[in-house]
């Protein structure tokens, strides 16, 4: 017979009880309901608001790892960030450090984005604006991390 895997639990900080006595940490959920929360939950939720600012008109820039701000619905507003959470439903996905974004048709006249838009061979991105090649590129530009 297989012998069953050892649980998993978080690397965090050992907890104490009411006597002091150390407390060994609950073991983490499911694989699958981890990997369903940061699909379905967390990267989901920040290609939606990426989505959002697109459509209204802006590029983040300079979108990164510390860009996205996870939160929760309910009270516990750590809980968005925690290792043991997997209700997709409570979490909430923010994005912030706007300081690097632009209005999508102001990014044309950066001529280090015209040299970046000709060397992927995107035609019809000038100082003026750009065909309908352009502007996806123009969002694509903005996932990318400087």
């Amino acid at each position: 017979s297989e012998d069953a895997p050892p649980e998993r639990v978080a690397a965090m900080p050992p907890r104490r009880g009411i006597f002091g006595e150390l407390k060994a940490p609950p073991p983490l959920p499911r694989w699958r309901d981890r990997a369903n929360y940061v699909v379905k939950g967390i990267l989901k939720g920040a290609l939606e608001s990426l989505a959002r600012l697109h459509e209204a008109g802006l590029v983040h820039r300079s979108i990164g790892r510390s860009s996205i701000i996870l939160g929760s619905i309910g009270q516990d507003k750590a809980e968005g960030g925690d290792a043991y959470s997997t209700v997709v439903a409570r979490l909430v996905v923010k994005i912030s450090d706007l300081g690097f974004s632009a209005p999508i048709r102001e990014v044309h006249s950066d001529g280090r984005f015209r040299a970046r838009a000709r060397s992927f061979d995107v035609t019809g991105v000038n100082e003026y604006g750009s065909t309908p090649q352009g502007r996806p590129y123009a969002v694509a530009e903005g996932l990318r991390a400087p």
